[in-house]
């Protein structure tokens, strides 16, 4: 039996990282040039991370929501939401 590897999740954590990364540069930066203090940065690098990812989901879903919508608009009328997922799943691909 092979080991599949989610890439879903690898992805997820990839990009996670690279946030707070990202995050972590610019809030030390302004720890270093007197802006705000070590502690507050502590508090702020969680916190903006936490923002960040939170609008980029609502804006992921949303995107995805809208693909739904349009699939279904070209669906013949009286179909069903099985019909409806086969056809975003097609259309994915």
């Amino acid at each position: 039996m092979e080991s599949q590897i989610d890439t879903g999740a690898l992805i997820k954590g990839i990009i996670g990282s690279l946030v707070r990364f990202l995050f972590g540069g610019i809030v030390g930066g302004l720890v270093t040039k007197g802006v705000i203090s070590a502690q507050q940065g502590e508090l702020l690098i969680p916190a903006v991370t936490l923002g960040a990812v939170t609008i980029a989901w609502g804006i992921w879903r949303k995107y995805r929501i809208q693909q739904r919508i349009v699939v279904a608009l070209n669906l013949p009328a009286g179909s069903n939401a099985q019909k409806l997922d086969q056809a975003v799943a097609e259309s994915r691909q």
